[in-house]
């Protein structure tokens, strides 16, 4: 499949996904001036960004507001 299809699939920009690909992250290779994704299994090693309203997550305000 393609970088762009693959950054779609793991919900990662391209940039992102092209970076992986050229750091041997994700299985590719690259064809001409395109990358070709053989696997997706990538593992973010870091958390997912959370949502912040005023430097609390969105869970300690709905118990505060409980």
């Amino acid at each position: 499949m393609s970088s762009k299809e693959a950054a779609e699939k793991l919900g990662l920009s391209h940039d992102h996904v092209r970076r992986l690909l050229e750091e041997g992250k994700l299985k590719g290779k690259k064809i001409g001036h395109s990358w070709v994704v053989f696997d997706l299994n990538y593992q973010r090693k870091r958390n997912p960004k959370r949502n912040y309203k005023g430097g609390q997550d969105d869970t300690k305000n709905q118990n505060k507001q409980s």
